[in-house]
């Protein structure tokens, strides 16, 4: 029976729970993991939380001698602690984070849309592979350069522009309608109207 895990379900403080004989404690003297461990003394925990009153384990200390546990030890162990939920945080936000993208590529690469996430430097970091259908390249060509390289010199200018109010946060949301060279060298996309 694990002395620290059945301990740790009986703190319901969220604050450090210091023992420091648990054989003379009315509270744990008799519980069955005491019995089974004569020698265990002395235990302290510290309570592990993702949130608050959202409980993610505990640090527990144990000793076979009876000890005194000074303040400056038990905020030792509570700042141990609070390091320890926020690492405990970071890699649950971590791993949400992971799914998420999961999530993202998986509808991107089977989109029917040609998807693209660029820098505001103009540069392609990520491209559907539903680019081949409109525009003939493999993701893989277009990623690292520039989106500006393939615009239709007729409609560069209007590009540059839309390019340049989103750098400078002028805008969030625009459509833009340019026209892109194919791979095999014709163009894709809108064509302006004749009047």
């Amino acid at each position: 029976m694990d002395l620290a895990a059945s301990f740790a379900g009986l703190n319901h403080s969220g604050a450090v729970h210091v023992i420091e004989d648990v054989t003379q404690d009315e509270r744990f003297a008799t519980h069955p993991c005491v019995m089974v461990h004569r020698d265990i003394h002395f235990y302290a925990e510290a309570p592990l939380a993702l949130e608050p009153g959202m409980p993610a384990g505990a640090i527990c200390l144990m000793d076979r001698s009876v000890r005194a546990f000074s303040s400056e030890q038990r905020e030792q162990l509570e700042n141990l602690a609070q390091m320890a939920s926020t690492h405990l945080k970071t890699q649950q936000q971590l791993r949400m984070a992971s799914e998420q993208e999961a999530l993202f590529r998986l509808l991107a690469d089977n989109s029917t849309d040609t998807i693209v996430r660029g820098n505001l430097s103009g540069v392609r970091l990520y491209i559907s592979p539903a680019v081949r259908e409109l525009l003939g390249y493999e993701p893989h060509e277009l990623i690292g350069r520039r989106a500006s390289e393939i615009v239709h010199p007729d409609d560069a200018e209007v590009f540059r522009h839309l390019m340049n109010d989103v750098r400078e946060g002028r805008i969030d949301f625009a459509l833009s309608e340019q026209r892109q060279r194919h791979k095999d060298g014709s163009w894709a996309g809108w064509r302006p109207r004749s009047s």
